[in-house]
């Protein structure tokens, strides 16, 4: 073979290798990476309706890693499925019970392929009094008058963690409305809540995202101003740390649920999921999901669970 060729291969060969040595980390790094889903709320600034948005408008940062984004899926017509549980505080004091007609209003009117679940907290347990169906009538006739006892008093995250945890996964999204006082009598002093954070932990390791509406509790936690004020940050903590929203305006019964419920459909009618590829971790690992569309931002949870790498469902 001629020399000149010889060298002049030597060299290409020699400029190639940086190329092949990237290339080759690119896939092993790749081959690494885990593949994460979540459920993804687009709120408008200004109270306007938010504009479709496409994938390359999006941007996942895991620290200070941008990840790729293999899917971004509307959630709307044939993947509008969703299973959404009302859970309802047996604490709660009877004012609660003039807001069912408008709950049972809001059952009514989110789109045909919803599912609805209705359980009652009690006990540090969950009553689930109707399973998720999409029989309208059927989720209407199971709500009733919560039971107003302080006899039904434990922890609502217990509750709410009970319902999690036995809560199986099939539904493209799954989300809690929780009408509650977020009063634990347990661990009501203040300060960090053993098992809220262990609701939240169990919320974001199932993608499930909680909404919380706050109303009283009976007795002396629905008048003393430092337990509702735990309450109501407890449950704000958890709506915002999953991606949801709380509700309440201030530390007396709402006069309605009607503008709550309202904002809720929007959220609902506004999501999308979106599946990412994840750098290697363990347990909660942080993100942030950003869109360029301006005056738009994305509601998320805080962060994802990783475990052992295995094939999405």
């Amino acid at each position: 073979m001629n020399k000149n060729i010889l060298i002049a291969a030597s060299i290409v060969f020699a400029g190639c290798t940086p190329a092949l040595a990237q290339l080759k980390n690119f896939f092993t790094h790749s081959d690494s990476r885990a593949p994460v889903r979540m459920v993804v709320t687009a709120e408008q600034f200004h109270g306007a309706e938010a504009p479709s948005l496409a994938q390359n408008d999006v941007t996942v940062m895991q620290g200070d890693q941008r990840l790729q984004v293999t899917e971004w899926l509307p959630l709307h017509g044939e993947n509008a499925g969703m299973e959404l549980y009302l859970l309802i505080d047996e604490t709660n004091d009877s004012s609660v019970n003039a807001h069912l007609g408008e709950i049972r209003q809001f059952i009514e009117l989110l789109p045909p392929s919803t599912a609805i679940g209705i359980a009652y907290m009690r006990n540090g347990e969950v009553n689930v009094v109707q399973s998720p169906t999409t029989d309208r009538a059927r989720a209407a006739h199971a709500l009733h008058p919560a039971a107003s006892a302080m006899s039904a008093g434990a922890s609502p995250y217990s509750s709410l963690a009970f319902l999690v945890n036995s809560w199986p996964v099939g539904a493209l999204r799954r989300e809690v409305l929780m009408i509650s006082s977020g009063i634990d009598v347990f661990e009501s002093s203040g300060g960090e809540n053993i098992y809220a954070d262990m609701a939240l932990a169990d919320a974001q390791r199932a993608g499930v995202i909680v909404h919380c509406i706050y109303t009283p509790s009976v007795g002396h936690a629905g008048h003393s101003p430092s337990l509702i004020s735990w309450g109501q940050t407890y449950l704000s903590h958890l709506a915002e740390e999953t991606g949801g929203e709380a509700y309440f305006t201030g530390v007396t019964p709402s006069p309605s649920f009607a503008p709550f419920l309202s904002d809720l459909a929007g959220h609902l009618d506004n999501q999308y999921r979106i599946t990412f590829l994840a750098a290697p971790g363990n347990g909660l690992q942080p993100v942030r999901i950003t869109t360029s569309v301006r005056d738009v931002e994305f509601v998320t949870a805080y962060g994802f669970f990783l475990k052992a790498k295995e094939p999405l469902p």
